[in-house]
Formats: C-alpha cells, sequence, structure tokens
C-alpha cells in the first residue's frame, strides 16, 4: 500500500472519538427480482433463502446457491462519454486543500496530484456498477459457498475488520484485491475499472464530488477529519451502506466519497491496482472522485473494501477459486 495512504489512515486514527449513532435501515442483502436464488448453508435444511437474483442468462447450480448475472442493486450507468482526472490547476487546488485540512501532515500532503493529469473525455460504454459497497453479510455468503477466503488479520488495523466484528450491513474490508476480485467473479461480475468508476461518482461533466462542488460536511459522510466522528466508534470504523444520503453520484451511486476506498480492476504497474474513493478518514483532497491511490494486491487494509460492476457485452467470468 502507498506510504501515503497508510500514514494518513493512522494518522486518522489516532484522532477518533467514541461516539454512538443509530444508522438508518440497511439495503436487503445481494436483492434481486426474479426466481433464482442466492442461498447460504446456514438454515436447518443447509440454505438460508436471502433473496431472489435477477439473470442476463440461464442460472447455474452449485451446491446450495442459484448463480446467475444479477443486476438488481446496481446502478446503470449509460454509454458515453465523461470527463476524468484533473487539469493542473484542478491537481494544485487539491494539494492547497488536503493542507487546509487540520488533520492532515506535511507528508500526507506529499501525494502526487500530478497522477490525475491530463484532464481527458473518454468514451464508456454502458455498464452496471453496485449501489453500495458490498457489505459483510454479502462476502459472508461466498464464504459459506467455499469460494471467498476470510478477511485478513494483519495489516494496519485490521485486527478490528468489520467481518471479525460482526457489522453485516457495514462494508467488507481488510480484504485483499484477488479476494475482492474472486468475490465479484463469483457473482458472475468483476471489479469496475478505475474510469468506470470515476465516471460513476463524478458523472459524466467531472464534477469535483459525488455530489458536486461544495465541500465535504458531515453529511456526506466527511467522518473523523471532519468532526463528524458521530457515526463511527473506536470499535466500528466504517458505517452501514448508505447512511449518508447526500454522498450520493449524478447516477445514483452511493458511499463514493465515504465509508471505505475501493479496489479496482485497474493495473498501476506489476503487482499494483489503482484504489478509488475516500472513506470515514480521509482529507476532502481524498474525497474527490479524481482522487489517485493504488497499493500492492497482496495488501489488506481495515480503510479499503470495494464493489462490483458488470458489462452486458463481456461474457461472464468463470468463478474465483
Amino acid at each position: 500500500m502507498t506510504r501515503a495512504l497508510i500514514l494518513c489512515a493512522v494518522i486518522a486514527f489516532l484522532g477518533c472519538q467514541t461516539t454512538g449513532h443509530v444508522p438508518p435501515e440497511a439495503p436487503q442483502l445481494l436483492r434481486c427480482d426474479s426466481n433464482a436464488e442466492i442461498r447460504s448453508p446456514s438454515s436447518d435444511d443447509g440454505a438460508t433463502l436471502l433473496d431472489g437474483v435477477s439473470s442476463a442468462s440461464q442460472p447455474e447450480t452449485r451446491g446450495n446457491t442459484v448463480h446467475a448475472i444479477c443486476t438488481q442493486g446496481m446502478v446503470e450507468v449509460p454509454a458515453g462519454t465523461a470527463v476524468l482526472g484533473s487539469t493542473k490547476d484542478e491537481a494544485k487546488r487539491a494539494l492547497e486543500l488536503c493542507k487546509d485540512d487540520p488533520m492532515s501532515t506535511r507528508d500526507s500532503c506529499k501525494i502526487d496530484h500530478e497522477r490525475e493529469t491530463p484532464r481527458r473525455e473518454v468514451f464508456i460504454g454502458r455498464f452496471w456498477i453496485g449501489q453500495h459497497e458490498v457489505t459483510v453479510g454479502e462476502y459472508e455468503v461466498c464464504m459459506g459457498e467455499g469460494v471467498c477466503t476470510s478477511p485478513a488479520m494483519t495489516g494496519v488495523l485490521c485486527n478490528r475488520n468489520t467481518h471479525i466484528q460482526g457489522l453485516p450491513h457495514n462494508p467488507i474490508n481488510c480484504v485483499t484485491w484477488q479476494q475482492a476480485d474472486s468475490y465479484c467473479q463469483w457473482r458472475r461480475q468483476r471489479l469496475p475499472t478505475a474510469d468506470e468508476w470515476e465516471k460513476a461518482a463524478r458523472g459524466s461533466t467531472g464534477q469535483t464530488f459525488p455530489w458536486g462542488e461544495d465541500l465535504p460536511g458531515c453529511e456526506h459522510g466527511y467522518g473523523q477529519r471532519g468532526g463528524c466522528a458521530a457515526w463511527v466508534t473506536l470499535e466500528e470504523d466504517t458505517a452501514q451502506v448508505g447512511s449518508f444520503p447526500l454522498d450520493r453520484s449524478p447516477f445514483g451511486v452511493m458511499d463514493m466519497a465515504g465509508n471505505v476506498s475501493e479496489w479496482t480492476g485497474t493495473a498501476f504497474e506489476d503487482g499494483y491496482r489503482i484504489i478509488k474513493g475516500g472513506g470515514a478518514y480521509s482529507s476532502p483532497a481524498e474525497l474527490r472522485g479524481a482522487n489517485f491511490m493504488f497499493a500492492d494486491e497482496k495488501d489488506a487494509d481495515v480503510f479499503i473494501g470495494f464493489r462490483c460492476a458488470y458489462s452486458e457485452e463481456e461474457e461472464a467470468p468463470a468463478p474465483g477459486p
């Protein structure tokens, strides 16, 4: 993981406060709308029905689970040109935004915002992306099928990962890139590319934050660095997905600035993948849709989760190991 990202996370964590919060009702797990079913081997008859699964192809049965392409719970992003990246002036403003954050340090603001340049227009075909980050409860169904492996307890603060804490509606974290990729393949989906993720977060016109140009506040899920600790405690570093209605992109995708940063399918260099999105401890500069981070595929961190994507024209990938 990049040294700057780890340092930012640790420094921000040291400023945590312990407070309470009653989040809104979380969305249903793996909700889809046809006759296919996703089941988990946990009930008396060996399968607990979570919900139906809509399919873009015929469902495939493996064990207690009927697998199919499912776009329910996902947001359609239409084909078209999107404005991505930053101009040099925008990258310079991002650096100043970081410096203005009272919890930022000189080292944490050394992030090379020039990697975001140049600002560019890119055509991106139609795709679907998860409206919410993958939750603990969803990931545990995949674990029950023997496909997904348990999130790490190593790495920065991962002794408090959301799976270990038993938080079914919070985003899964402390997973490596391979674990995230395996989950999405199990769903017959994939990780979004960095360009897809950015378009879904910023809209087609390239606005700065998912909600627009206003600087983030507590209602956007700014988190600890914004003095908004009412939804985060020392025992619970993330919020239930969808807890902040204003952290909503032009396409209706939630939590693309707050909660956890997210793996993408795009390689940065050999063995490293691009990470997008901010989290509970991010600075305002890191909540921008254009913000660029990367980490070793083998890293697992309490501040990194993921969501899945799907493109209709693609052949459904094979299930993960």
